[in-house]
């Protein structure tokens, strides 16, 4: 009987570790800044850093983001590929470049008119996943762009004028 019981015990003991819920990542924001500005919108380098508790690899599958100018020109919603890897138990920045496109350039002039800097916010999610365990982690970063950076991007929409990016 003392046999049995110490048989069933480290069956429990020795199944409780592989039978663990998964722990969900982390996911740090760190810099949304603009790369490029041109008429037809904004290029923005986005980095976050994501950490996974896990013993298994996860990865980052895609990156949803919106962009908005002010408080109110808020942009068409932006999905991103990723493919970045996450090694189990480190910390891992995910990197992209989100190209949005301007839907009314003259709102985003008027931002640019009205204030010396225009602030702008990036509100999106991260898809992270693998065969056990499927998150969306949201975040939120937030920066500026100058009046003339804007108001280059909206005079180079004009037809007949250069279309050069206004920030490289």
């Amino acid at each position: 009987m003392q046999r049995r019981a110490l048989l069933v015990g480290l069956c429990i003991a020795l199944a409780t570790p592989a039978c663990s819920k998964p722990k969900p990542p982390t996911l740090t924001p760190v810099s949304a800044k603009i790369s490029k500005l041109t008429p037809t919108g904004p290029t923005l380098d986005v980095v976050l850093q994501a950490h996974n508790p896990n013993g298994f690899e996860l990865s980052a599958q895609s990156v949803e983001a919106t962009v908005t100018f002010g408080k109110n020109v808020t942009l068409k919603p932006i999905t991103v590929t990723s493919g970045v890897s996450l090694p189990a138990g480190k910390s891992t920045p995910i990197k992209v470049s989100i190209a949005a496109t301007w839907d009314d350039v003259s709102k985003v002039a008027g931002l640019a008119l009205a204030s010396p800097t225009v602030p702008y916010s990036v509100a999106g999610k991260v898809k992270i996943g693998s065969a056990k365990l499927n998150v969306e982690l949201p975040f939120t970063l937030k920066g500026k762009v100058t009046r003339s950076e804007m108001l280059s991007a909206g005079i180079a929409g004009i037809p007949g004028l250069t279309s050069d990016p206004i920030i490289k």
